[in-house]
């Protein structure tokens, strides 16, 4: 009765080693695209730079700097975005180590300090959200950020050069 179990046994560990197949690469989540990027897809997003519909690339300079709660001076942009459930914003500085954030809904994400960043904000079920930046000047100068809005096959670009002087 021994022989006949361990011969049974091994008779289903092999078949449990045959099920398994060949290795499969683990797909990398990177590499995925998402949905509300399907170029495929008309988009009906609206955005907008302080109350006024962006219909085309936009450049604005900013000038005015304030003092936040923290004490440090920041310049800034505000607008809104409605039409899509999801969207993507990939920005593009003129400078690394500055510091600048991108909010949206109601999600903040600050800059990495990189030339270039990807952020992929989720509206949680909104139809309209403000989104906003925040720019720290580190010194004097022009800082230049190019904010390009993706849904589906649209892309809108808005370039913000904050001149800061002292």
């Amino acid at each position: 009765m021994k022989k006949f179990f361990y011969v049974f046994l091994s008779c289903a560990m092999l078949a449990a080693f045959a099920a398994c197949g060949p290795d499969e690469p683990t797909p990398n989540p990177e590499d995925e695209t998402p949905e509300f990027l399907d170029k495929s897809k008309t988009s009906s997003m609206v955005v907008t730079l302080a109350n006024v519909p962006v219909a085309s690339d936009t450049t604005i300079i900013v000038t005015e700097a304030e003092p936040s709660l923290s004490g440090a001076v920041q310049m800034g942009v505000r607008g809104t975005i409605q039409g899509v459930k999801a969207f993507r914003v990939t920005i593009t500085r003129s400078e690394a180590g500055q510091k600048d954030e991108l909010c949206a809904g109601q999600q903040c994400v600050p800059g990495d300090g990189e030339l270039s960043q990807d952020i992929d904000y989720n509206m949680m079920g909104a139809d309209k959200a403000d989104w906003y930046t925040h720019y720290t000047p580190a010194k004097a100068g022009d800082y230049t950020v190019n904010y390009k809005f993706q849904n589906y096959n649209r892309e809108l670009n808005i370039k913000v050069i904050y001149r800061y002087a002292e």
